[in-house]
């Protein structure tokens, strides 16, 4: 592709993006603009490879070239030319990113969790689950080479991080965290063997410090196991209990007597 095809091509992408962007009757206005019978087929087939094929778009993109008393616009793509088809084919929407720490935090302070309104897309709209968490990933590090003992099976294994948007909740309690294992088909597409996201909804309503956070990245990382053949695998919780049995019954349990065992020794130095 030349240098001058290759612009041509970017401006038509920014413009599919520009009139597919916003709330849905924003869009719709947009369409009424449009003339051109190839920038409707490739608005027609952008809309559809977002994933949210809102119907009413599409049935506009294709009302409008009907109104134009041109060609349906849901043609097949071997009739488009070639440039277009491969920018429209190869239109990936941002996947949002949350910045870097720009200093290091003092234990107690808060930690500046991305903002609901940072997991949508600026020109599209659209509101991602997920944000890449390059900060965390970072915590991450420092606590794998500081509790290298502790964690000795995630240092074998390749980890992906992220802000989940909302983090719902298990049993009536907020979810702040959780570590998956990719399996199946997410593992053929998956460039990491774990998953490990901290909800930024929850992380934003509790006011959590960086020593929280620190702290719940070291809980999700010892979720990460490995089998007796080093294959990824997820190990659960030590302790299952609830706070009126041991009141009631005491350490009545194998698990319960081993975390007694355990408080005695000295805790973790706190903020």
């Amino acid at each position: 592709m030349t240098t001058k095809t290759r612009t041509t091509v970017d401006a038509a992408r920014v413009e599919i993006l520009r009139v597919l962007a916003g709330e849905e009757r924003d869009v719709l206005a947009r369409l009424e603009e449009v003339t051109d019978h190839l920038t409707l087929v490739a608005l027609h087939l952008a809309e559809r490879q977002k994933g949210r094929r809102r119907k009413p778009v599409l049935q506009a993109i294709e009302a409008r070239g009907l109104a134009l008393e041109l060609a349906p616009v849901n043609v097949a793509a071997a009739h488009l030319q070639e440039d277009v088809v491969r920018a429209v084919a190869g239109m990936q929407l941002a996947r949002p990113e949350a910045s870097p720490l720009d200093r290091d935090l003092l234990p107690d302070e808060i930690y500046p969790t991305p903002a609901d309104y940072e997991f949508v897309d600026d020109e599209t709209g659209r509101a991602w689950d997920y944000m890449r968490a390059p900060d965390l990933a970072g915590i991450a590090a420092d606590v794998l080479q500081e509790q290298t003992a502790l964690l000795q099976p995630a240092l074998d294994f390749s980890i992906q991080f992220l802000w989940k948007r909302t983090g719902g909740e298990s049993g009536g309690n907020a979810v702040l965290g959780r570590c998956v294992k990719f399996s199946g088909l997410s593992a053929f597409f998956a460039n990491d063997e774990f998953l490990i996201w901290v909800a930024a909804d929850h992380a934003r309503d509790y006011g959590l410090t960086r020593h929280q956070v620190e702290a719940l990245l070291f809980h999700e990382l010892k979720h990460v196991d490995r089998s007796e053949r080093y294959t990824p695998k997820t190990r659960g919780h030590e302790v299952e209990m609830f706070i009126d049995e041991v009141r009631v019954y005491g350490a009545w349990k194998a698990d319960l007597r081993r975390m007694v065992e355990q408080l005695r020794l000295p805790i973790g130095d706190q903020p």
